[in-house]
């Protein structure tokens, strides 16, 4: 979207997110915030993976792939990433190029600096490679070199401090963070809740977690791997009563069984961050059937000069201000696809 004016975008995409909602969870006038725009339009992005490609006993290419293609392109510089991303995969392509590496696999993963903390080296084996520090709002955080983190490094603070707005939290509750990765809203929320309990399916994430934790001593929040749907099953069964969820599930969404445990545990009140605005349309109508009415979308641009866009959905049991209208049989299939 480079040759789309940047104001533009963001109208684009918060038009995007009010059709989905529209159209997928029968919601209109859906309550669409407008977009927080990104802080730096291009060189946002904290990581970047680049393909590899070459002779016969290794590869000596470095690069992206071109559109619906298997053509490997040698760029010089890509846009969307930070500066020192640019620097590092230069000089790695200068040094295959040369014949004086050779590195196996197929792709090449190189993560930002952070200011502040040593430089971020490029990881040049097969393995696991090292953790990383990334730093928000002043805490340091470690995540595994392979996992997930929030894309937009100049936003991610801001995507933050929406989440504790939302969350209203007074020192006292309980509060369960889904699909928690390496304890990021976990962190943040953490120290204003009674007791959290953080759920994640990797095992390196919840691994750096605990580090995480740890450092900033909080004792009341525990790090759990484990299926989000199985976990969740658990907390029903055991008789826990939750008043805040906070879900940030993959772009295919929650799933049923998700959903389910998340309805039995009857928080007073959800937060659901997706980067995908059809699929999280698709289950906030689900939450709907089970009497939850949506306060407000507020969607913030992670990722400009793309067709993406990140939103923050609050809901609340029984609110009847926006609520999600039935979606009659004859139009649900239609709805539910996220294309």
């Amino acid at each position: 979207m480079q040759h789309i004016d940047y104001g533009h975008q963001l109208e684009l995409k918060r038009r995007q997110v009010e059709e989905a909602f529209k159209r997928i969870a029968n919601i209109f006038p859906s309550p669409v915030m407008p977009v927080i725009p990104s802080p730096r339009p291009f060189g946002w992005r904290g990581k970047a993976e680049f393909h590899l490609a070459g002779g016969c006993s290794g590869p000596c290419r470095v690069g992206l792939m071109a559109l619906a293609s298997h053509e490997l392109i040698e760029i010089e510089r890509c846009g969307i990433v930070e500066e020192s991303i640019n620097r590092k995969y230069r000089n790695f392509r200068d040094v295959l190029r040369s014949g004086e590496l050779r590195v196996q696999g197929e792709r090449q993963l190189i993560w930002s600096d952070e200011p502040g903390e040593p430089p971020t080296g490029i990881f040049t084996d097969c393995g696991q490679p090292p953790d990383v520090t990334r730093i928000v709002r002043g805490r340091r955080l470690t995540v595994p070199g392979r996992g997930f983190f929030q894309a937009n490094v100049a936003l991610v603070g801001e995507l933050v401090d929406q989440v504790i707005v939302m969350g209203g939290l007074s020192g006292s509750e309980t509060v369960i963070d889904a699909y928690a990765g390496a304890g990021l809203f976990s962190l943040f929320l953490g120290s204003k809740a009674g007791s959290l309990f953080g759920i994640e399916g990797d095992p390196e994430a919840v691994r750096c977690a605990g580090i995480n934790l740890n450092r900033e001593g909080l004792p009341q929040v525990k790090s759990i791997h484990g299926n989000v749907a199985d976990i969740l099953r658990e907390f029903v069964l055991s008789g826990m009563k939750a008043d805040l969820i906070v879900l940030d599930p993959p772009r295919d969404g929650c799933g049923e069984g998700v959903l389910k445990g998340v309805a039995a545990l009857r928080p007073e009140r959800i937060i659901y961050i997706s980067c995908n605005p059809a699929t999280q349309a698709r289950d906030v109508r689900h939450l709907a059937g089970c009497g939850y009415g949506l306060n407000l979308l507020q969607p913030l641009d992670m990722f400009p000069q793309t067709g993406h866009i990140e939103v923050i959905a609050s809901l609340t049991r029984g609110h009847v201000g926006t609520p999600c209208r039935k979606v009659s049989p004859a139009r649900r299939d239609r709805n539910v696809s996220p294309e």
